[in-house]
């Protein structure tokens, strides 16, 4: 394997992708991995990232948060060979977003990690002005600082995250959202404050 050119094995795997997408399209719904693999390999970076994205996917809601982890971790590597701009933010985003619901099941809400991806999906999404992934990366924060009752700097998230909620208007966000400062308001002893988010 490793005697051929760097060109001919990466020929080799942008076959073999295009075999599997076309002959065995069943893959793609059960083992996204096996097809990350070979573009990857191929040097084919934005179809490798969006496998990688689709098998953390299908990892997490299986709740194989390590598997899920490691497969996005991979489509974070893969972005390297994707040039700067809007679509590799973007997938970026959706990656880390990704990331961090598996990170909360194994790491803990109080994890660096955990942290460190909402906080760059946060720059990401406001880089976007997706307003709705930026409502979800700082819901990741709020529940990282709750959990090290960092309530002050909370509440500065929590009035941003009740702004975005007011401003996209979904009913499930504001529910999140009025919750969320309910909680903080409830922790930080305000408690009619509290009572008046839930009602």
């Amino acid at each position: 394997y490793h005697a051929p050119r760097r060109r001919r094995r990466q020929a080799w795997h942008d076959s073999l992708a295009v075999r599997l997408e076309s002959d065995f399209p069943h893959t793609l719904d059960s083992r996204p991995e096996v097809l990350a693999h070979h573009p990857d390999e191929a040097g084919l970076a934005d179809k490798a990232v969006g496998y990688w994205l689709r098998a953390g996917q299908l990892s997490a809601a299986r709740s194989a948060n390590v598997e899920a982890i490691a497969h996005l971790r991979s489509g974070l590597v893969s972005l390297a060979g994707l040039p700067r701009g809007q679509p590799r933010s973007r997938w970026e985003l959706s990656l880390q977003l990704a990331l961090g619901g598996p990170l909360l099941a194994t790491k803990g809400f109080a994890s660096g990690e955990v942290e460190a991806v909402y906080q760059r999906a946060q720059e990401l999404s406001r880089e976007l002005e997706n307003d709705k992934d930026l409502f979800a990366a700082i819901r990741g924060l709020v529940h990282v600082c709750h959990v090290r009752a960092n309530l002050r700097e909370e509440t500065q998230l929590v009035d941003e995250v009740v702004e975005l909620a007011r401003r996209i208007g979904g009913p499930a966000m504001l529910a999140e959202a009025y919750h969320s400062a309910g909680a903080q308001a409830f922790h930080l002893g305000a408690f009619r404050t509290g009572h008046d988010w839930y009602m």
